[in-house]
């Protein structure tokens, strides 16, 4: 069986390791309390992807390649970095 991080794990680690200052009241945005039950609830799934095959409808807006320099580059080397600091335990 695979290892998984469930994504309100993986939300609060990005969050963290991008240096959001208030943590908690982002996840409470992305993952609202239930009315009934106080506890969060799951946003609704993405949108699937076309079938392997299958034409994507629209292809005009495929993402250009990003440089190095661009700050979602940057912050992701420092969530790989966070995200492997915490694996090992150091």
């Amino acid at each position: 069986m695979a290892q998984t991080i469930d994504s309100m794990t993986v939300s609060r680690l990005l969050l963290t390791a991008l240096g959001v200052e208030d943590v908690d009241a982002v996840m409470e945005t992305i993952y609202p309390p239930d009315p009934v039950t106080g506890e969060p609830t799951m946003p609704e799934p993405p949108a699937q992807d076309p079938a392997m095959g299958e034409d994507p409808e629209d292809d005009s807006q495929d993402p250009a390649p990003m440089d190095d320099d661009e700050p979602i580059v940057q912050a992701a080397r420092r969530f790989r970095a966070e995200m492997e600091r915490l694996l090992v335990g150091a």
